[in-house]
């Protein structure tokens, strides 16, 4: 099983939602999120009076098993995909166990 963490730019949040619906899938969370923009270059990593600037993303949760994983990936950057500078960036890691709550179900099953 993978997790897929999408941060995608937050003006994309209702296309991604819309095609997370069309393409059923199910247990997606979805959550407001900032990114705070590198420091100038110069700067040398030393903290200013002025941080940088947030941008809001939105970061996108999903848990699926191993073989649909491309397939999720081409989903999410197809409804995301702009072409511009902070489209964002998504993520795969590994799960190791998960269990439904509500029949304890475990692994794949519980999906």
């Amino acid at each position: 099983m993978k997790q897929i963490i999408a941060y995608v730019r937050a003006d994309m949040a209702a296309n991604l939602a819309r095609t997370v619906h069309h393409e059923h899938l199910r247990h997606v969370s979805m959550f407001a999120v900032s990114d705070l923009d590198a420091p100038p270059e110069g700067s040398k990593g030393k903290l200013s009076p002025q941080l940088g600037r947030y941008s809001p993303m939105v970061k996108m949760e999903y848990v699926c098993k191993d073989e649909v994983v491309e397939e999720v990936v081409v989903i999410i950057r197809a409804a995301c995909h702009t072409g511009n500078h902070g489209d964002g960036l998504i993520v795969i890691t590994d799960v190791l166990d998960c269990v439904s709550v509500r029949t304890g179900n475990r692994g794949q099953d519980a999906l």
